[in-house]
C-alpha cells in the first residue's frame, strides 16, 4: 500500500532568505520567497509561468526554460527531474 502525501498548501509563503520558489505541473510559480521576488522582479500574486520569469533574466535561459522542459515533463509523469535547478542563470552569472 502507497501512502497518499498531503498535498502542500500552496499558498503559504517559504520563510527563509534564499531565493526559492516551487513550480506546479502548469509551470507556474506557487510559492517563492520574499528574495526570490526581488530577484525574479515579479509580484508574489502575478501568474506567469516560470520559463517567462526566467527567459527574462537571461536570453541564455530560452535554451532550456520553455513550455513543457524536460524537467517539467518527467515530473508530469512521475520522475525525479535530472536537474531540480533547470541549469539556468541569472544575468549576473557568468558562461562557463
Amino acid at each position: 500500500m502507497v501512502a497518499q502525501l498531503p498535498r502542500p498548501d500552496v499558498s503559504a509563503r517559504f520563510d527563509s532568505i534564499a531565493a526559492v520558489f516551487a513550480v506546479d505541473l502548469e509551470q507556474r510559480i506557487v510559492s517563492s520567497t520574499p528574495a526570490a521576488d526581488a530577484i525574479l522582479g515579479r509580484h508574489p500574486d502575478d501568474d506567469m509561468p516560470c520559463y517567462d520569469v526566467m527567459r527574462t533574466l537571461d536570453p541564455r535561459n530560452a535554451a532550456r526554460c520553455r513550455a513543457d522542459c524536460t524537467e517539467v515533463v518527467a515530473a508530469r509523469r512521475g520522475w525525479t527531474p535530472r536537474d531540480p535547478l533547470c541549469g539556468t542563470r541569472l544575468a549576473s552569472t557568468r558562461a562557463p
